[in-house]
C-alpha cells in the first residue's frame, strides 16, 4: 500500500525547478522566433499570432470547454473594464508619445531621444520616492 504525500505550497526545490524550466522555455521560444524570422522570412506579427493561438488552444484544453465561457464572468465587471482601459492606455500612451517625438525629431532635427531618456530616468526616481514614501 502506498501513501500519498501532500504537496506543500512552499516547496523551494519545486519553485526553483519551475523558474529554471520557464527561463529555458523562454530561451527556446526566442531561438525559434529568430530562426523563423531569419531563415523562413516570417513576419514577427505572424509568429506572435501563432504563439497566441497555440497558447489559447493549450489553455482551452486545460480548463475544458465546459468551464471556458463561465471563466469570463466577473464579480466586478466595472473593475474589469477599468482594468482593460488602464492596460490599453498604459500601452497606447507611450507608443503615441514615441511616435510624436520621432515625428518632431525628424522635422526639427533635434534629438529628443536623449531628452526622453532623461525624462524616463527622472520619472523612475520620482516613482521610487513615491512608493518608498508610502511605507
Amino acid at each position: 500500500m502506498t501513501t500519498m504525500h501532500a504537496v506543500r505550497p512552499d516547496n523551494l526545490a519545486r519553485g526553483v525547478a519551475f523558474a529554471v524550466a520557464s527561463m529555458f522555455m523562454f530561451a527556446v521560444m526566442d531561438a525559434i522566433s529568430r530562426v523563423l524570422t531569419r531563415d523562413l522570412g516570417l513576419a514577427i506579427a505572424q509568429i506572435l499570432w501563432a504563439r497566441f493561438v497555440i497558447f489559447f488552444l493549450f489553455a482551452l484544453a486545460i480548463i475544458g470547454p465546459r468551464r471556458f465561457l463561465p471563466s469570463f464572468r466577473s464579480a466586478m465587471p466595472r473593475m474589469q473594464i477599468l482594468r482593460a482601459v488602464a492596460l490599453f492606455l498604459s500601452v497606447a500612451i507611450p507608443i503615441g508619445f514615441i511616435a510624436v517625438v520621432d515625428h518632431y525629431r525628424q522635422s526639427t532635427g533635434f534629438n529628443w531621444v536623449g531628452a526622453l531618456g532623461a525624462l524616463v530616468a527622472l520619472s523612475l526616481v520620482i516613482a521610487v520616492a513615491v512608493v518608498a514614501g508610502r511605507k
